[in-house]
């Protein structure tokens, strides 16, 4: 049985824009509401070096949109911290892979797909965001 290795190079680049109305504007204590949206673009290469796999190229790109309740605390008026409940309402994307086999043609290589979620990952997971900002 041959053991071998494989080098993975991976790429991963997102941006998160959210829209956040304030319950309590000049309060220290501050409750919010956003919505929001997460891009993501991953990109992974992999290179078996065993004879018996075969590289293969993985690209995807998804976007996610979040209904964010958060609670900020004005540490100053141009400091503050805040927590993040991020629930997530909207999944969409699509991903490509293709697999560098020379024994079959170049068009059966590549496979692909696009998908659609409302209301997933509820009973998988869940995510809390910790922050801290700067007030120009």
């Amino acid at each position: 049985q041959q053991i071998g290795e494989v080098n993975t190079r991976n790429f991963d680049l997102g941006l998160r824009y959210q829209f956040t109305f304030n319950f309590r504007r000049n309060a220290k204590l501050n409750p919010q509401a956003g919505i929001s949206l997460l891009s993501r673009y991953q990109r992974q290469y992999t290179d078996p070096s065993i004879p018996v796999s075969y590289p293969r190229k993985y690209n995807r790109l998804d976007s996610r949109v979040s209904i964010c309740p958060q609670l900020r605390y004005n540490i100053s008026t141009r400091f503050f911290v805040d927590i993040s409940l991020p629930v997530d309402v909207l999944h969409f994307g699509s991903a490509f892979q293709t697999i560098y086999n020379p024994n079959i043609p170049k068009r059966q290589q590549r496979n692909g797909g696009s998908e659609f979620y409302t209301m997933p990952d509820w009973n998988d997971s869940w995510h809390l965001r910790l922050g801290a900002g700067l007030k120009f």
